[in-house]
């Protein structure tokens, strides 16, 4: 026995057959439904590619601040460095300072020797000649 019964909505239209249920639908409704899963489909797609592209930018965008880290520590280096050596030249120009000043005392010295070297041959030079 077939008993039919319709839904009091005009679509999508339930009946049931032998305590079996089905659904009528009209073909409007069938091309909503397929463009819904289109939509879906693309959506999904586009989905991925963004899912791809978003990790792509992370990515980069970890090794952006990878490489600011290294910029930065390698720069702070570079200062210690550039202190050092800044220590390192105020030393050296000080000993280069303290041997400019015992050069002079040697020349100084040396003239002096130099004359008194010569006053002194001249004066035993008239002694023995005298």
């Amino acid at each position: 026995m077939v008993k039919l019964s319709y839904s009091q909505e005009t679509y999508p239209k339930i009946l049931l057959i032998n305590q079996d249920t089905l659904v009528v639908i009209n073909p409007n409704q069938v091309k909503k439904i397929n463009l819904t899963y289109n939509q879906r489909d693309f959506l999904e797609a586009k989905n991925s590619v963004l899912n791809k592209t978003l990790n792509e930018y992370t990515l980069l965008s970890q090794q952006k601040d990878s490489i600011i880290s290294l910029k930065i520590e390698s720069e702070s280096q570079l200062k210690d460095e550039t202190l050092k050596m800044q220590g390192q030249i105020g030393n050296l120009t000080t000993q280069n300072n303290k041997l400019d000043i015992g050069n002079q005392k040697l020349k100084k010295g040396r003239k002096k020797w130099l004359i008194s070297g010569i006053i002194g041959g001249i004066i035993l030079t008239l002694l023995i000649n005298g």
